[in-house]
């Protein structure tokens, strides 16, 4: 009986590529995994339609593997948890007024690559044995952040003409110089009374404290629990979510 020969290096490369494959694609065990939610994937069968949440765990053992989340959006209950979920990660589902708006926010996922927190468990419906329950625990780092405004250099500029029009105004036969040097201290006194406030602001935003905060153009309430990524960003939980805000985004003490 022939018998197809192939090199032993040949070999082990076909089985290289072929791990690689189970690995990727193979079911991820039960637990709690940070990974990226990469796309939104939505198909119709036979009239049916589902949208599948494709993950790639970022850390551990599991680095590198996709793990899909399904969900039946024909039935009610599947609909419902979609829309949970899209909720979670930080979507305004307010905003969803038919299937159209449905599906470009499913576009929109590929393009934002949200950091998130998920735990997968055993299925109690034993008709589905094969397809694990997904928990969004949480949102780990959100590039959709809303970056905080410089100031205006139209602003500054305006300053400066407005100063160097007083030094030109100048009359050398009065004591104008004593009131300019007055100015300039009241002006060094309000400066170092700004600097203060915004040191004390500075103090009160602390672990514990209720803030307010930009997240995604609408601002939120919440209370600091911690500071991360060497103190830049605060990690807030509101209405029973964490969010990793930058400092600048934090828009007030509120206690």
């Amino acid at each position: 009986m022939a018998t197809r020969k192939m090199s032993k290096a040949d070999f082990k490369k076909k089985m290289k590529g072929a791990k690689d494959n189970l690995n990727k694609f193979s079911k991820i065990p039960y637990g709690t995994y940070v990974c990226m939610l990469t796309k939104a994937i939505h198909t119709n069968k036979d009239g049916k339609d589902m949208v599948q949440f494709v993950y790639k765990v970022l850390e551990g053992e599991c680095r590198g593997r996709e793990h899909r989340n399904f969900y039946h959006i024909s039935n009610d209950t599947g609909f419902n948890i979609l829309i949970q979920d899209l909720a979670n990660v930080g979507y305004d589902i307010d905003q969803l007024g038919d299937f159209e708006d449905l599906f470009s926010l499913l576009a929109q996922i590929e393009k934002d690559q949200i950091n998130v927190s998920i735990r997968v468990f055993e299925n109690p419906d034993p008709n589905y044995a094969n397809y694990p329950k997904t928990r969004i625990e949480e949102v780990i780092d959100d590039g959709r952040e809303e970056e905080g405004t410089e100031e205006d250099p139209g602003e500054e500029e305006a300053g400066e003409d407005d100063t160097a029009g007083e030094s030109q105004d100048v009359d050398p036969d009065e004591d104008e110089p004593a009131e300019e040097e007055a100015s300039d201290d009241a002006a060094e006194e309000e400066e170092e009374e700004e600097e203060e406030e915004e040191a004390e602001e500075e103090a009160d935003v602390k672990v514990g404290a209720k803030v307010s905060f930009l997240y995604k153009g609408k601002e939120l309430e919440g209370v600091i629990k911690d500071f991360t990524d060497n103190d830049t960003k605060a990690l807030i939980v509101a209405g029973g979510k964490k969010y990793k805000i930058k400092g600048e985004n934090i828009t007030g003490i509120l206690g």
